[in-house]
């Protein structure tokens, strides 16, 4: 769901940062 994709996106940001 919504929830997942947005969980997906702070952990991405996390890596590149």
């Amino acid at each position: 769901g919504p929830e997942l994709d947005i969980h997906q996106s702070d952990i991405m940001a996390v890596k590149l940062a």
